[in-house]
């Protein structure tokens, strides 16, 4: 029997390897993916701690990785991506770590590039409506209400 648990053990500390390996991962995917594979806690917790300990989980790099995939390829606002990385239990200072990786000049760029594209595809009765809708989508793509009206009001002065 004790045989067949260290088999189970391994094998999962095994399957978590690889998946760290492959992609980057934080604790609660690894949690995740343990608890589906149906692995107890006091092995999670063992396996959980090797894996940081070998470097295949780094908080810090995970929320860095994650920030760049999100701005760069999603587009996403500082918002949505502080959002999706509480979530991710991911501490503050990684998260405000991780947002050094986004230059704020490119930061935005990217939200004017995107209303500028909405604008041209948003059909509007006048001008009020039309900067609500722009609002909204820019709102929910996670971008701060400061930034969002000031490249807003650059936009509709053209």
């Amino acid at each position: 029997m004790m045989e067949k648990k260290t088999s189970h053990f391994n094998t999962s500390m095994n399957k978590a390897r690889n998946i760290c390996s492959r992609q980057e991962k934080c604790v609660v995917d690894i949690q995740k993916k343990l608890s589906e594979w149906g692995v107890n806690f006091s092995d999670t917790k063992i396996i959980i701690e090797k894996l940081k300990e070998e470097k295949f989980i780094d908080e810090t790099r995970f929320a860095k990785s994650f920030t760049r995939q999100k701005f760069f390829q999603n587009k996403w606002g500082k918002i949505k991506i502080k959002f999706h990385l509480n979530q991710k239990k991911i501490t503050e200072k990684n998260i405000l770590e991780a947002f050094d990786e986004i230059n704020d000049a490119e930061y935005l760029e990217t939200l004017y590039d995107l209303l500028l594209r909405k604008r041209q595809a948003t059909k509007a009765k006048n001008q009020y409506q039309l900067k609500g809708k722009l609002i909204n989508y820019a709102l929910s793509r996670g971008f701060e209400t400061d930034k969002i009206h000031s490249t807003l009001n650059l936009i509709l002065k053209q």
